[in-house]
């Protein structure tokens, strides 16, 4: 595995659209989706756990929300913090996804930090 930072990961993202033709939306399904199976893979049966998944407002945000979506198929002890509003119509896209699906969301401006605390000692 090679780690690069963000400017290096926004080239690979623009080469892996422009010359392979993957959208950004399946991008961040891809890589919400790998989340989870790593989570699967490094603690096993997830339908046992609870997960709070804090979002931003850019696209690792929406990446966030894809996780969220997809932790719902394990278990419905699944919490997301948002720390702003979407800016990216694919996050957007992701946050309302996660929503229909029966997602909660807290907005981090509405609950501050000592309740955010409080949520993150409550999870596995």
């Amino acid at each position: 595995m090679r780690i690069v930072d963000s400017q290096e990961m926004r080239k690979i993202e623009e080469i892996t659209m422009d010359e392979f033709g993957i959208s950004e939306e399946i991008l961040m399904e891809r890589a919400g989706i790998s989340v989870v199976q790593a989570l699967w893979y490094e603690f096993g049966n997830l339908e046992d756990k609870s997960f709070l998944v804090v979002c931003g407002s850019g696209n690792n945000g929406g990446d966030g929300y894809v996780v969220a979506r997809d932790l719902l198929n394990y278990t419905e002890a699944v919490r997301v913090v948002a720390m702003g509003e979407p800016r990216s119509d694919v996050s957007k896209s992701n946050f309302d996804r996660y929503v229909r699906h029966g997602g909660i969301v807290y907005k981090y401006s509405d609950i501050g930090l000592e309740k955010l605390s409080e949520m993150i000692s409550g999870v596995d």
